[in-house]
């Protein structure tokens, strides 16, 4: 029993809000080794002779698909929850490291997308449950298109935004009025059955006029039948957003408690792929959460991903820090990141933190490219599950990786 927070709900009577990521320990990829190639099979690569890593999505489907240089994107951070400076970091660090950045909901700041012009930059722009901030220009300015599919990300959980939270630069860019809460329902409202997703995934390829790609997110949760769902509904990739991803302003205990670990995530998704023939109608698969360093973007490619969202990781690379932790759902940050203050804003410089998040991602890349050509791959399309090996029975178990000793996967995983 937790003394402390029963008392503090006995003295308050209210929920307490989220700053970041659970705190629970959870069964992870740092309990997977990677396999050097030597003797059986291929022998490693030569670093310097180039290893791919660039990722394409919506290729079959889209005139113009959505092309990243290195596996990685940055999750969208609704304006409003984090200030204008961040979003420019986000904006121009991807632009300069060749991937994408999200707008989450509530719309796109026009200073991105004269980013996204000048530094050839790559936008995620969401369709969300409220439609905040969504018009027809913002739609066709994105290089990809995301279903959200619920509210709060893997929280599945109606939104407030309280009115003294909100400015009049958000209020704006929302279309909404000033001096009132917002609430973000926690679905679709037109979405009640899952033949309505692949309505959705057609509008929005009808008003981008089949230019870009559509992705679907998910939280973690039935994820073999859910993600078979939104591959059979069209769409050109589906994102799984797991338990360890941050959820910012959110309840504790969804963000405790509401989702499945990433680890046991790519053993139903890629059966979920294969009962829906993803391979062959060229579905993406992208997950997020947890993910912080090359390793661990190695091992998560090598169980199925295409692509990885790096939440958390992101936030940091510009500067949040442990010292602001408990302030984002405040919109205290120190940091200048969580926050729409004018005095606390200031304290970032979007193009040094944007510089810093491509410095990031570039070192992340290239961790990624000495362990696949240590692996004996010269392609991160080449990584399979049998570049790893399991160090405890729970992760073979979660995963169907083979377990290192025993040196094969689980006989549950046989059948």
């Amino acid at each position: 029993m937790n003394e402390k927070e029963v008392q503090r709900k006995a003295a308050s009577g209210a929920v307490r809000l989220s700053s970041g990521g659970p705190g629970r320990p959870l069964p992870g990829l740092w309990s997977l080794s990677i396999c050097p190639a030597q003797l059986a099979g291929r022998l490693p690569a030569d670093i310097f002779e180039g290893v791919e890593t660039d990722v394409v999505i919506g290729e079959k489907t889209s005139g113009s698909p959505l092309s990243l240089m290195a596996p990685f994107f940055v999750p969208g951070s609704p304006f409003g929850e984090v200030g204008r400076n961040a979003r420019l970091a986000f904006a121009y660090g991807t632009a300069l490291a060749g991937v994408a950045f999200g707008t989450g909901e509530g719309g796109v700041l026009p200073e991105e997308v004269e980013i996204c012009r000048r530094f050839h930059g790559r936008s995620l722009v969401s369709w969300g449950p409220a439609r905040h901030g969504v018009t027809l220009d913002f739609l066709r300015a994105g290089d990809a298109v995301v279903i959200e599919a619920f509210g709060h990300g893997r929280g599945c959980s109606t939104g407030l935004w309280r009115q003294e939270r909100t400015t009049e630069a958000q209020s704006r860019l929302w279309g909404m009025p000033a001096g009132k809460d917002w609430v973000v329902p926690p679905a679709h409202l037109d979405m009640e059955f899952p033949e309505d997703l692949k309505q959705h995934v057609n509008l929005l390829r009808e008003v981008t006029d089949h230019r870009v790609p559509v992705i679907v997110k998910l939280g973690a949760s039935r994820v073999q039948a859910e993600v078979r769902l939104a591959v059979e509904s069209g769409a050109d990739a589906v994102w799984v957003e797991a338990l360890e991803s941050p959820l910012y302003g959110a309840p504790d205990v969804l963000v405790e408690e509401a989702g499945v670990p990433l680890l046991a995530v790519f053993g139903p998704a890629r059966r979920a792929f294969e009962e829906a023939g993803a391979k062959e109608r060229g579905t993406r698969l992208l997950v997020s959460g947890g993910i912080s360093d090359g390793a661990e973007a190695f091992k998560a490619l090598a169980l199925g991903a295409d692509a990885i969202g790096l939440p958390e990781a992101s936030r940091v690379a510009i500067g949040c820090s442990e010292a602001g932790a408990g302030d984002c759902h405040a919109g205290k940050c120190p940091a200048g990141i969580a926050t729409t203050d004018p005095r606390l804003e200031a304290m970032l410089d979007w193009k040094s933190a944007g510089q810093a998040l491509a410095n990031y991602l570039a070192a992340l890349n290239d961790e990624l490219k000495l362990l696949t050509a240590s692996a004996g791959h010269t392609t991160i399309h080449a990584i399979t599950a049998e570049d790893l090996r399991a160090l405890t029975y729970d992760a073979a178990s979660l995963s169907g990786v083979k377990l290192a000793g025993y040196d094969r996967v689980l006989p549950m995983w046989m059948h």
